[in-house]
């Protein structure tokens, strides 16, 4: 059987910028993303790809699509790109997130072992450090707690480590829900996956809403976030800059939450955490 064609597009771009332009590259149909120190490689079928769609993409990160290298590929093996730059991460001493492949390290609270294949969220980025250092020091025994755009799941399977229960992880890409399950069962983690988005989920009375997704659908979703944790219920988010604080919290607080902690990266990435009110 003939393989479907592919375009291999590289984006040349600051790495603080690849884990959001990841997600980005998704929403317009892109099925393979690696990172390398220059920028990401982004591999779609030639048939999905939207020249426009992308060029728009770019602008809004005062990106030059000129700046683009594009290839065409017969076929593509995922796994043994990803595994040219992927690297175990180790958050705080304290929660290793790594492949099989990578060694386990000893005095470790939590090792957390993925298969990034195609998904998003592999612990790379300064959002998913900055949500998992938060985890850490929260109490989530007990808890019920949903994992929004979940990407690999890393985030709902160390709430389950810490004890929470139950766990729903929902993401409208199917590779994202695919990879989560696997994740899921590679760590023994039990938790509900589907392939869904936020304004189809009917899920309500959460204790806990983890949220890692980018600035706009973050302020999109946060309504309806309103009406899935009863008073007192937990709601934290990452995945935009500190300067984008006013536009979330604004938001956020109209829709009856109170910021309980922020921590901005060094790259000015924050994570926002809320209780509702």
């Amino acid at each position: 059987m003939t393989q479907p064609r592919y375009l291999d597009i590289f984006l040349p771009c600051d790495s603080a910028l690849h884990e959001i332009l990841s997600a980005e590259l998704f929403e317009i149909g892109f099925e393979g993303i690696w990172e390398q120190d220059e920028g990401l490689h982004a591999y779609i079928p030639l048939n999905d790809y939207d020249q426009e769609a992308l060029s728009d993409l770019l602008h809004r990160y005062e990106l030059n699509p000129n700046d683009l290298q594009v290839t065409n590929m017969d076929q593509v093996n995922w796994n043994e790109d990803w595994e040219k730059s992927y690297e175990a991460i180790d958050v705080l001493e304290r929660a290793m997130i790594r492949a099989e492949f990578h060694p386990k390290v000893e005095g470790r609270e939590f090792d957390i072992v993925i298969q990034p294949k195609m998904s998003f969220g592999t612990g790379h980025h300064d959002s998913t450090r900055l949500i998992v250092e938060m985890m850490l020091d929260m109490d989530f025994k007990g808890k019920s707690v949903i994992d929004v755009g979940c990407g690999t799941g890393v985030l709902a399977i160390l709430a389950g480590m810490k004890g929470a229960n139950p766990i729903m992880a929902i993401d409208n890409n199917p590779w994202s829900y695919e990879n989560t399950l696997e994740n899921a069962e590679r760590n023994n983690i039990p938790m509900t996956v589907e392939e869904t988005d936020i304004e189809s989920f009917t899920g309500k009375g959460y204790d806990i809403i983890l949220s890692n997704i980018t600035r706009n659908i973050n302020h999109f979703n946060i309504p309806k976030y309103g009406t899935m944790v009863d008073k007192g219920g937990q709601l934290i988010m990452s995945g935009f800059f500190n300067h984008d604080y006013d536009f979330i919290n604004d938001q956020a607080i109209k829709h009856g939450f109170s910021l309980l902690n922020k921590v901005i990266s060094e790259k000015t990435w924050i994570a926002l955490h809320y209780e509702r009110i």
